[in-house]
């Protein structure tokens, strides 16, 4: 693929319709004739699903579906993965660019700039994707082949790597890698380890310090890589819950709500994902009390969700809230009047509250509507066993 070829397709991506414009009309003057424009991130990937796009010039901040969002769907998706990807911004703090590098944008280039920087930085993307390095090359040969399992060619390519550069903190990721997959925990440590040393801002690299060390069993060292990550790149939400549950699991719950309560400020354009997450985490932790708060918020922002309100439910029978569990799955059973769990969850609530009736009728109609469901019909038989119990 020729660098600038006009025949190239460009997705521009931002929410300001005069952002657009500009962009627009800088491509034509650079020749490129075919560009799609999308007015936020969740209308982009539509659009890249839909077209075969060599080029994505995305904004950071938009209303619905961020940039760095945008970016995360691209490269999760394998249809996608490679699109080259230039993001667009006001100002890129040092978290912002470790989010970008970690999600593997191509490049980023920030506002105000003049048509001439726009094409250099296109320029630039374009010929390093269609003329990588050497290293880059066996990287990417070599962690196919470790995805299939072909480690004898995964070890020769991480080799051929290393000899290119003896100090690449990727290549001695991939080779730490190479080493978890087949079992050697402590080569594997020793790799990572190195990386950390040459490049100590190497997110991937802390992180996968510290996923090895839980499977070590070394929850203090895990914890001090986790911790390493989330202060270089505070903007991976999945890494702070985490982070947040291991310190709830370590008897710190106060360090734990601190983490929750910043990975719900990073969520934005994915809170009621976020505040989902952060709910199950709390649960798993028994942060009952947060998890609540989480449940609800997820609610305010999906209030047509069943499955939130079965765990909001959770959250208060676990806390001994039963008028309020109660009042919850009510609440669901209106917009849902046939699903059976939201039943079998209100006769749990019930059952808890010593509502031995009302959750015989909950159970009842539960079995109505799902006569094979096993739960129920246990549930049922101490209910029943415990209402004949009390009549004797």
């Amino acid at each position: 693929m020729a660098v600038m070829d006009p025949n190239l397709t460009v997705l521009v991506v931002d929410d300001i319709r005069k952002m657009r414009r500009t962009l627009r009309e800088m491509l034509r003057l650079m020749g490129f004739k075919h560009i799609l424009e999308a007015d936020d991130g969740d209308v982009a990937l539509q659009k890249l699903r839909g077209n075969l796009v060599d080029l994505v010039i995305s904004d950071w901040a938009m209303p619905r579906m961020g940039g760095l969002s945008l970016l995360k769907a691209v490269r999760e998706d394998d249809k996608l993965a490679r699109v080259p990807f230039l993001m667009v911004s006001e100002e890129m703090k040092e978290a912002e660019v470790a989010a970008a590098g970690e999600g593997a944008v191509d490049a980023y280039i920030l506002k105000p700039f003049t048509a001439q920087m726009l094409h250099d930085k296109i320029a630039e993307v374009l010929e390093r994707r269609s003329a990588p390095t050497a290293i880059d090359t066996q990287l990417s040969l070599g962690l196919v082949y470790l995805q299939h399992r072909q480690f004898d060619e995964a070890q020769q390519c991480f080799r051929a790597a290393l000899a290119e550069n003896p100090k690449s903190p990727r290549t001695l990721l991939a080779m730490g890698q190479w080493h978890q997959a087949q079992g050697d925990l402590q080569k594997a440590k020793e790799c990572y380890q190195a990386a950390v040393k040459l490049s100590p801002k190497y997110v991937k690299a802390h992180e996968a310090l510290a996923t090895l060390c839980r499977l070590l069993d070394d929850k203090d060292e895990a914890l001090s890589h986790l911790q390493a990550a989330v202060r270089i790149s505070p903007k991976n939400v999945d890494r702070q819950i985490e982070l947040g549950q291991i310190l709830a699991e370590s008897g710190r719950p106060e360090e734990a709500q601190q983490v929750f309560r910043a990975a719900m400020r990073e969520a934005r354009d994915q809170y009621a994902e976020v505040a989902q997450k952060v709910g199950e985490a709390c649960m798993r932790a028994g942060l009952n009390a947060d998890a609540e708060e989480a449940f609800q918020q997820a609610l305010a922002a999906r209030p047509q969700d069943i499955h939130l309100y079965n765990r909001l439910g959770i959250a208060f029978r676990q806390q001994g809230k039963i008028k309020e569990a109660v009042a919850n799955y009510q609440r669901a059973l209106r917009l849902a009047p046939n699903n059976e769990n939201l039943y079998y969850n209100l006769s749990r609530a019930y059952y808890q509250g010593q509502d031995l009736a009302s959750a015989h009728k909950s159970l009842a109609r539960a079995l109505d509507l799902r006569p094979d469901f096993p739960e129920a019909r246990e549930m049922l038989s101490l209910v029943q066993g415990q209402m004949q119990a009390m009549d004797a």
